[in-house]
């Protein structure tokens, strides 16, 4: 995983709603994948503190939290 966020060809994308611990799940599958690349989680609103989660636990990946 590219820590330094310079530029890479590959973007893994997760939409998620209302889904943290199968969203922390397979977060921390993404964590273990080898190669150069970034990820963006787009929350969809959820109401179950998704967005916190990714914060405290994968400060790394890059979030967009829908209203």
């Amino acid at each position: 995983m590219n820590i330094n966020h310079s530029i890479t060809l590959t973007l893994v994308g997760i939409l998620t709603w209302n889904k943290k611990d199968k969203l922390r799940r397979c977060l921390k599958s993404v964590e273990r994948m080898e190669g150069d690349f970034d990820v963006l989680v787009v929350d969809n609103g959820s109401t179950d503190n998704t967005h916190e989660m990714i914060k405290k636990e994968f400060p790394l990946f890059s979030l967009i939290s829908l209203p």
